[in-house]
């Protein structure tokens, strides 16, 4: 196991980013660890959310928070903009969060400060406090790995930033306990949540008839309430879902959680399980809570791009608006993407016009990628009809061509034998779901491929390397746009090499981007031109001459191997 360990606060949090004894546990293995795009994406929605983190965290930490981020971005309304503020420190459970609440006055109804800006209070000056502050406790052994799965005794980073993202939304009640075992409303202004609203126990009495009492004061009737003999329930419409509320209360779990084992917030969910998922049971108590889709009468779209927005970053396109007419006046089009302070800035800009004709092309480079390799745009159309300015947008998913960040965490390790050792490094990527690496050894004619399908951060673990030799190893990654290779060259071993290898080790080297790989038979007949070395994984056991070309058609490197 190799560990990455930092300072926070002067506490020491370790990270573990790899881990060999992974192992499986239902119902949270999902045939792949994340659901396709076109399963997440609409161009009807993509909210911003802003995360405040201390500079000094690892990119393993600062990644799996942002993915988490992408993915709950993608289920939020357009135009919805949050602040969170993650921080690590002493905590006495592994994860709190603390939501502000605003109250409309006339109404019994406490807000989460997220809603109340998006929806009752468009000015709202938010001062620059955040919608949610996240605290994860240092003591905590966080995961960071993408695997299937969970790994004992470790909790995964982006699972638990996504129950965060879902409370700061307004996702679980205001019932909290202290240290003396006190249970008590949280805010005690008059008025509920939208959450505890929708809460009855059995006999059909709501949590809103509780009365508040004081802050950090036993409440009877509340702690009565919330230890429930039976069961408590999230009721709306014609709809139910079992509550977390144990017979005897547990501090950041009762009143917050579901009893619902396939949901991501179900409150027992393993330790170290990866899921990368926001489900429809909590969409649709989200969606409940009064985070509603917007469908307006006038739509923008593009023939050539579905309606998930998923299209090329590469391709010029005509926008429309439909229901067009006549009376229609000062029209304003804008093509805006991401920046790399999270911002959405516009790069192009039309007035007037039925249409607008955008190639994202010349912006590619100021634009921020995100972790799933894609930059972030919208169209936005602002009219005057019937007298009053509208507007409308459409959310866009531009893919680019995919790219290898970082490789680190090269370590060697013992196994045992003098004449053999194994090697561990982690990958850092976007733009694919899983890397392709292959394995040469010296004066060895085989060449073996792996496949190995995390997302965002892939962990190797390669054994029986031989000690005397040079090994070499290509990584790459692919898409429909491109490939990214990048070549690990590992000197030879004395018995005693054990630990890491630098980063920055003279001989570990980055290839030159390349295009394609011209694969020839042993008698020099051209078989195949491939992008990408997994497509060797097409040819049975055999030997082949791989001859790489760079962009401009210059070759590279000649390469004989023997396929296992």
């Amino acid at each position: 196991m190799v560990m990455l360990c930092f300072y926070a606060h002067a506490q020491e949090i370790e990270i573990i980013t790899f881990d060999e004894n992974f192992t499986s546990d239902a119902p949270y293995v999902r045939d792949a660890p994340l659901r396709t795009k076109s399963l997440r994406k609409s161009d009807n929605l993509g909210g911003q959310i802003d995360v405040d983190y201390a500079e000094i965290l690892p990119d393993s930490i600062k990644n799996a928070i942002n993915v988490a981020v992408e993915l709950w971005e993608d289920c939020l309304p357009l135009e919805t903009r949050l602040a969170i503020r993650v921080r690590f420190d002493f905590n006495s459970t592994d994860m709190s969060v603390s939501v502000p609440l605003m109250k409309v006055e006339g109404t019994d109804t406490l807000y989460p400060v997220a809603y109340y800006k998006t929806y009752v209070a468009e000015n709202y000056q938010s001062d620059g406090n955040s919608d949610g502050d996240v605290l994860f406790s240092n003591s905590a052994r966080w995961t960071c790995q993408y695997s299937q799965g969970n790994s004992t005794g470790q909790n995964d980073l982006t699972t638990a930033m996504l129950r965060a993202i879902a409370i700061t939304l307004g996702f679980g009640g205001t019932v909290r306990q202290n240290g003396d075992g006190n249970v008590y409303f949280y805010n005690t202004n008059s008025g509920y949540t939208p959450f505890e609203h929708m809460i009855f126990n059995d006999s059909d009495v709501p949590l809103s008839s509780i009365m508040k009492g004081r802050r950090n004061h036993d409440n009877p009737a509340l702690h009565s309430y919330c230890e429930p003999m039976g069961s408590l329930w999230l009721k709306w419409d014609d709809k139910q879902y079992k509550l977390y509320a144990p017979s005897t209360f547990v501090r950041d779990k009762s009143m917050i959680y579901l009893d619902a084992p396939t949901s991501l917030m179900h409150y027992e969910m393993p330790s170290g399980s990866s899921y990368l998922d926001v489900d429809s049971t909590t969409i649709s108590i989200i969606r409940a809570l009064g985070w509603k889709d917007t469908y307006p009468s006038r739509r923008i779209y593009c023939q050539d791009i579905p309606s998930t927005g998923i299209a090329s970053a590469y391709e010029t396109y005509l926008f429309e608006i439909n229901n067009y007419t006549s009376d229609m006046s000062s029209l304003h089009w804008e093509f805006q993407t991401r920046t790399g302070d999270g911002d959405y800035q516009t790069v192009i800009q039309q007035y007037d016009g039925q249409t607008f004709l955008v190639n994202p092309v010349p912006f590619l480079s100021t634009s921020r990628i995100n972790p799933e390799g894609d930059i972030d745009a919208k169209v936005l159309l602002t009219y005057t009809l019937g007298g009053i300015e509208r507007r409308t947008s459409l959310k866009l998913t531009l893919e680019c061509a995919p790219k290898i960040l970082a490789v680190y965490d090269q370590t060697v390790h013992s196994n045992g034998y003098n004449t053999l050792y194994d090697y561990s490094f982690s990958v850092s990527y976007r733009g694919a779901t899983s890397i392709t690496i292959g394995v040469e050894q010296e004066y060895s004619s085989w060449y073996e491929i792996r496949h190995i399908h995390e997302p965002f951060l892939a962990h190797a673990f390669l054994k029986y390397l031989s000690r005397g030799n040079m090994v070499w190893v290509d990584i790459s990654v692919t898409n429909e746009y491109g490939t990214d290779t990048y070549t690990i060259e590992i000197p030879v071993q004395s018995p005693d090499a054990i630990g890491e290898i630098a980063a920055d080790d003279p001989n570990t080297m980055r290839s030159r981007y390349i295009d394609h790989i011209d694969v020839y038979s042993t008698g020099g007949s051209l078989l195949k031109r491939i992008r990408s070395i997994s497509e060797l994984s097409n040819f049975h056991s055999c030997t082949l001459l791989l001859q790489y070309f760079d962009k401009e058609g210059q070759q590279i490197q000649t390469k004989k191997i023997n396929l296992k």
